[in-house]
């Protein structure tokens, strides 16, 4: 609903879209967010008058993205535990992702860079350092992103954890 609100046409919010965008190609997926206490968040309210907050986003519906330009393919995770399996040459995906999950996705992926998301603690100002966000499950603990990059390494992918408003580079992928 949020892209809809901010003019997105309906046909490309659908699984299954193909869209081309300033020279960017871009394929729809379907994707699911992990339950949290037993639901999917972000109820959300129908409302969405300026200004929003965390608690006004509604998730009707996840996609993922891959995005293809220049000969490079970019995968655009947003799910969690539940993402397309397409060869792409960057990863970006959730840190908070289970490590079995996430070594399904990168032998699908077979990604040679990977940036995580969805690890930072969002509620912060850009003015305090960047930090993990703390797990909603107990014992309430921070996301482990080294624990993340140790894992992706392994694998043989080269990680890029970005701070705030960083460019990532991706002439060598």
């Amino acid at each position: 609903e949020l892209l809809a609100a901010l003019g997105t046409p309906a046909q490309a919010l659908r699984p299954g879209a193909v869209l081309e965008l300033s020279g960017i190609r871009v394929a729809v997926y379907p994707s699911r967010h992990r339950l949290i206490a037993g639901r999917i968040p972000y109820t959300g309210r129908p409302d969405r008058t300026p200004p929003l907050r965390a608690r006004d986003y509604r998730m009707d519906e996840q996609l993922s993205f891959l995005l293809a330009a220049e000969g490079r393919r970019v995968l655009v995770a947003s799910g969690i535990d539940d993402e397309p399996h397409v060869p792409a040459d960057v990863l970006i995906c959730g840190a908070d992702t289970r490590p079995r999950v996430l070594h399904t996705l990168l032998e699908a992926v077979s990604p040679r860079l990977v940036l995580p998301t969805h690890w930072d603690d969002m509620f912060r100002g850009f003015d305090t350092p960047i930090r993990p966000m703390r797990l909603p499950r107990f014992p309430l603990r921070r996301i482990d992103v080294a624990g993340f990059v140790r894992r992706v390494e392994a694998f043989g992918a080269r990680v890029v954890v970005p701070g705030w408003f960083e460019t990532v580079d991706l002439g060598g992928v």
